[in-house]
């Protein structure tokens, strides 16, 4: 055999042997992709069934959750349903208390306003009286008034007898000499502030002497001792105030 044909024939032995060996290979890779596929599969259905575990989880915690938030709810709603029963419970007798206290508050007022009323009378009564005691008290000192006569520029002289001195004035007239209670010197303004005698003021016991001397005193001044007298009428503080 001539070396060409060995080679040819050498040649032809490597191509059934390669050609035998990818057969082997690819009958040896098949059932490797028929397992992985398994496997695929496999994973697929255990991702599928934890799927649907985990949605029936969270079905069933959105259940509960719901069954949760609406208890909450109610809890609330029944919670606020009660503070606020409470709360207008409160505000119910507040409005009571103060309907009360108001009605208390007028029933006083009308009991002050009464009260006030009787005191505005009480005091115009009083007011009344105390007029009519002041125009009495003004009549009466009117009247004891008009039983007086003040002298003035009368020296004062030691162990004087002021009587005899205004009965001296009237000697002769035994009505007026009799008609004379007393007779006294008394303190003034005008004597201290212009340095002269005190006056003297002379009690008569009818008004019809001392009106007398008046009318004798505007015929002819009366004097004592060179000195001319001045009489003069007595009146009222109250008159003098007006």
């Amino acid at each position: 055999m001539s070396t060409q044909k060995r080679t040819e024939k050498m040649e032809k032995e490597k191509e059934k042997d390669k050609k035998g060996g990818v057969k082997k290979e690819a009958r040896t890779e098949e059932p490797n992709l028929r397992d992985i596929l398994k496997e695929i599969t496999k994973l697929h259905t255990v991702v599928q069934d934890m799927q649907d575990k985990n949605d029936k989880q969270n079905t069933a915690l959105k259940e509960e959750l719901k069954g949760e938030l609406k208890e909450m709810k109610k809890d609330i709603k029944e919670e606020l349903h009660i503070a606020l029963n409470r709360e207008l419970t409160i505000v119910r007798e507040d409005i009571v208390r103060l309907k009360q206290e108001n009605k208390t508050l007028k029933n006083e007022n009308e009991t002050f306003k009464d009260q006030q009323l009787n005191l505005e009378k009480k005091v115009k009564t009083m007011e009344g009286t105390i007029s009519t005691l002041k125009q009495q008290e003004e009549i009466q000192e009117l009247r004891e008034k008009e039983l007086q006569l003040r002298l003035r520029n009368i020296n004062k002289e030691e162990n004087e007898n002021t009587k005899e001195i205004v009965a001296e004035r009237k000697k002769g007239s035994e009505s007026i000499e009799k008609s004379i209670d007393r007779v006294i010197r008394v303190n003034s303004k005008y004597a201290k502030n212009h340095n002269v005698p005190q006056d003297i003021l002379v009690y008569f016991t009818r008004r019809s002497a001392r009106d007398e001397i008046l009318r004798e005193n505007a015929k002819a001044p009366i004097t004592y001792k060179g000195n001319k007298i001045a009489i003069l009428k007595e009146i009222p503080i109250t008159m003098l105030e007006k």
